[in-house]
C-alpha cells in the first residue's frame, strides 16, 4: 500500500493511497483500491474530511465485485500527553456494491469512529530517524441498512504495528489488523479475520 499526502496550503490537504490485498484463506481474494481525499483544517484540532474509494475485488468464484464508497468525516486531535496523541475520526459513508451474479447494484450506509495513536519509541516526539508503534480501535456501524441482504453487522477492527519516520516527507509501517464481527449463529462476536498491511507513506508540502 502506498499513501501520499499533498499539504495545499495552511488549510486545505489532499490525500491519496494505491493498494493492494490478498486473503489466502477461504474464500480465498484479492482486492484492488484507490482512495480520494480531501482535507479542511479549521482549527489546530479540528478538521473536516470528504473523499470516495473504489475497490475490485476478484474472488475465488469468480463472483468478481465493484464497489464505491464516498463518504464525509471528522477528526478531532486530542488529548496529547507525554508521548501520546490522540485522534478521534467519525465517519459516515455510502456504498455501492455490484457483483457478477447480481444486476443491480446493492447498497447500505456505515458510520465508523475510530480511535488512534501512535507511541514513539526512540525520540520524544515524531522527528526524522523516529521508531514508532501504531495502535488504533475501530467501530464500525451498519445499523443503518438499506439493503438488509448486503450487510456484516457491525464490526470492531484492532490495527498494532510499528512503523519508521525516515524524515519529514518518507514512513514506512507494517501492522496487523484484526477483525471481530458478530455470529449470527451465536450473536456473539468472534475473530473473523487478520491481515498484514505494509504501507509506504509519502508526505509533500507545496507551501
Amino acid at each position: 500500500m502506498a499513501f501520499f499526502n499533498w499539504r495545499l496550503n495552511e488549510k486545505w490537504v489532499y490525500n491519496q493511497d494505491v493498494g493492494i490485498q490478498h486473503t489466502y484463506g477461504y474464500p480465498a481474494f484479492t482486492r484492488f483500491f484507490l482512495r480520494s481525499q480531501i482535507n479542511r483544517q479549521l482549527s489546530g484540532l479540528f478538521s473536516l474530511h470528504g473523499g470516495m474509494i473504489f475497490l475490485y475485488k476478484i474472488n475465488e468464484d469468480d463472483n468478481n465485485a465493484i464497489e464505491l464508497r464516498p463518504w464525509v468525516g471528522g477528526k478531532l486531535r486530542w488529548p496529547g500527553f507525554w508521548r501520546l496523541n490522540f485522534s478521534h475520526y467519525l465517519r459516515i459513508e455510502q456504498r455501492f456494491r455490484h457483483t457478477n451474479n447480481i444486476n443491480d447494484w446493492e447498497n447500505n450506509f456505515r458510520m465508523r469512529y475510530k480511535l488512534s495513536t501512535d507511541i514513539p519509541i526512540n525520540h520524544p516526539s515524531l522527528s526524522a530517524k523516529t521508531f514508532y508503534g501504531v495502535l488504533s480501535y475501530e467501530f464500525l456501524s451498519e445499523s443503518f441498512d438499506v439493503d438488509i441482504r448486503f450487510t456484516q453487522a457491525d464490526v470492531h477492527r484492532f490495527d498494532a504495528g510499528v512503523g519508521y519516520r525516515q524524515n519529514v516527507a518518507n514512513r514506512y509501517e507494517a501492522t496487523v489488523v484484526g477483525f471481530q464481527a458478530r455470529d449470527e449463529a451465536t450473536n456473539n462476536y468472534t475473530l473473523s479475520s487478520l491481515v498484514l498491511f505494509l504501507k509506504y507513506k509519502r508526505y509533500i508540502n507545496w507551501l
